[in-house]
């Protein structure tokens, strides 16, 4: 069985599993039980914040990035191999903003309130409820965003705002780089699945979304603004801002919805990791 018919075979499972969970999801709607709702209380705001809070999260990102430019112009032209251009360089510069990133974050939020306000451990069981509960809503929205959600995006890019629709994601670019060297690679692989999921969520879920909460004291309202800073800054694929404006609001959901950042950060990584193995069973970005 070659790689695109076990890849065929997965999609066509995630759709009929994402056709039962709604079917579920609808059908307990209808008997007034919908899991969908957001309890009234008590609200997961798990630290305090002001917006210099926030703003100081993207003022660090801007400094660390800016050092590793300026750090790799300078040294680059010492290192013999050719093969580093500018994806490279980019690729190294955002997993060292990640890191300090999600450093900051962790020390800022751990101070302001302890990290179990973020990560509330409950009963063993709760070991399973995380990857179950990710798995099951990862299930529920694949089909949704990377099919329905992204051709609309893409109607409306190409159709509406006349942008050029980006074929391939930057990131499945430098994979397939023939500049790109294996540890490159890595590093790519580790910043999509693991920091990147980290840092967002930390930053758009337990800080952006948790001040929009203290600010305008609606949760669904908190949950779509913040979606929405989440899909602005992953532009110019504007294509994918419909699919990503629900994913984000997936992810706002499911936090709010639990209480705890470890469900949307589950959630995160397995849709990354999704994308990757779908790439590279397909060599198609899903």
């Amino acid at each position: 069985m070659n790689a695109e018919r076990i890849a065929t075979i997965l999609q066509i499972a995630l759709i009929a599993g994402s056709v039962a969970i709604w079917a579920a999801v609808i059908r307990a709607c209808v008997r007034r039980r919908c899991p969908l709702r957001l309890d009234p209380g008590p609200s997961p705001e798990a630290v305090q914040l002001s917006l210099g809070h926030v703003l100081a999260v993207v003022l660090i990102l801007w400094i660390v990035s800016s050092l590793g430019y300026g750090a790799f112009d300078q040294f680059a032209p010492l290192v013999a191999d050719p093969g580093i251009d500018e994806m490279v360089r980019d690729t190294v510069v955002l997993v060292l903003g990640e890191c300090a990133a999600v450093a900051f974050m962790l020390l800022y939020l751990g101070l302001a309130k302890p990290l179990a306000g973020l990560f509330p451990s409950d009963p063993a069981s709760r070991a399973l409820q995380i990857p179950l509960r990710a798995a099951l809503a990862y299930v529920a929205v694949f089909p949704l965003v990377n099919y329905l959600l992204l051709y609309l995006g893409i109607f409306l890019s190409e159709k509406v705002l006349h942008q050029e629709v980006i074929p391939i994601h930057p990131a499945m670019q430098l994979i397939d780089s023939p500049q790109a060297t294996p540890a490159v690679k890595a590093l790519v692989i580790l910043s999509a699945v693991v920091l990147a999921p980290l840092a967002e969520e930390l930053f758009f879920r337990g800080m952006v979304q948790n001040y929009l909460l203290a600010v305008v004291r609606r949760p669904w309202l908190a949950i779509a603004l913040s979606a929405g800073l989440f899909t602005a800054v992953h532009s110019p694929l504007y294509h994918t801002f419909p699919a990503l404006f629900l994913l984000g609001g997936s992810f706002g959901w499911i936090y709010y919805r639990y209480r705890s950042l470890a469900y949307p950060i589950a959630f995160h990584t397995l849709f990354n990791a999704g994308t990757f193995l779908f790439y590279f069973l397909t060599g198609e970005l899903q």
